[in-house]
């Protein structure tokens, strides 16, 4: 689907079969661009969820339940939050259950989870939550001191995401606003149009407009990406 779209605009471009299919081969690399996109909107989601567990365990442990039994427990508790739908984060914990069941020590567990998610705030939670295993009584109080901290950053990213979504769109717009203009001035003002595509020096163009495209998409996308 990628390489007919870039055929697509290649021809567009350069009205041209064989330059067309010379820019059609670029779509080779969109599966791995894809996958990376899917992951980053997989790990995303799953990042929301992490929230809401963080929510379950402190109010687990605030009802006085022990660290370690909250997050045996915070699957069923997710499972009523989340009556309906598949959830990686139920899954997640799930298994860490199953896990510590089996007698596995529920640091090397947390450590795991954290290791398969990549999520730096599974893995401040982890970090924190072995840390304080050496600190006796005030295990419980570091735990949702932290928790504390992890939600409003989580919170803070969503919020900042909302914000910038609108400017998101505008941005894609501006992007597919320049092949737009192509089309219609091709359709419009072909006699105009045809020194662009039947000398050099207009291939030439033409293949500059291309690249400064790419770069403009590529730095309105690393524009939007704000880390907090």
């Amino acid at each position: 689907m990628a390489g007919l779209f870039l055929f697509l605009v290649g021809y567009l471009f350069y009205r041209s079969i064989i330059l067309a299919l010379a820019v059609s081969l670029l779509g080779l690399a969109h599966p791995t661009v894809k996958r990376k996109q899917l992951m980053e909107k997989r790990k995303s989601k799953l990042q929301l969820e992490f929230k809401d567990a963080l929510a379950v365990i402190y109010t687990s442990i605030s009802a006085g339940t022990s660290p370690t039994n909250a997050v045996i427990g915070a699957k069923d508790e997710l499972e009523r939050l989340y009556f309906e739908g598949d959830h990686d984060i139920i899954k997640e914990f799930d298994r860490m259950r199953q896990k510590i069941q089996f007698n596995e020590k529920v640091e090397d567990v947390l450590r795991n989870f954290s290791d398969r998610s990549g999520l730096e705030d599974v893995a401040n939670f982890t970090d924190v939550f072995v840390m304080s295993m050496n600190t006796g009584g005030k295990q419980a109080e570091i735990i949702k001191s932290t928790i504390n901290t992890i939600v409003e950053k989580i919170e803070i990213k969503r919020e900042i995401e909302v914000m910038v979504a609108e400017k998101k769109f505008e941005a894609n717009v501006m992007n597919v606003m320049p092949f737009l203009i192509m089309g219609g001035l091709s359709l419009s003002a072909g006699d105009y149009m045809d020194p662009l595509f039947t000398n050099i020096m207009g291939r030439v163009v033409i293949t500059v407009v291309l690249i400064l495209l790419g770069i403009a998409y590529l730095v309105s996308q690393k524009i939007m990406r704000i880390e907090v």
